[in-house]
């Protein structure tokens, strides 16, 4: 995360929760995002309008958002695969390769869908690089013990 971009999981945000409820009964679900001017937001579900998306999950009768959702200075690409819809996003000047993911799911995801057919019907690729080195600098504090000029 830093202040242009953030890249998180659903299921961190939205803790799940416990009901009761009759058997026949259904939640309908949607998330509403405000987001600063200029920022966009990429989450695996469907759009119903502008910032507003339906949180849908076949194999549960209470939906929550889980999976990885993105925001910010994004650059988006969009497209349909083998029958699934098909995101794959990143912040801006991060050097994420979107038409080579894309790619590789053009030769790839067919073959999957043939081996996982109850395969979801988006699928949302997030990337990023490492901000600042936070990765290496932790590991190198923690197994080192070593200060770094980076963090």
């Amino acid at each position: 995360m830093t202040e242009d971009w953030a890249i998180f999981r659903g299921d961190d945000l939205f803790p799940p929760a416990r009901t009761e409820q009759h058997d026949d009964a259904e939640a309908d679900a949607t998330l509403q995002v405000h987001l600063p001017a200029g920022w966009s937001f990429v989450v695996p579900y469907r759009e119903l309008k502008d910032n507003v998306y339906e949180i849908e999950h076949e194999h549960r009768s209470f939906d929550r958002p889980t999976g990885w959702m993105a925001a910010g200075h994004l650059g988006v690409r969009r497209e349909r695969i083998a029958g699934v819809q098909v995101i794959v996003a990143g912040p801006m000047n991060q050097g994420v390769r979107r038409l080579d993911i894309l790619a590789l799911l053009n030769w790839n995801l067919p073959r999957v869908r043939r081996l996982v057919p109850d395969m979801p019907r988006r699928v949302l690729v997030v990337s990023a690089g490492d901000p600042c080195g936070v990765a290496a600098c932790l590991v190198r504090a923690r197994f080192l013990s070593m200060p770094t000029g980076r963090c």
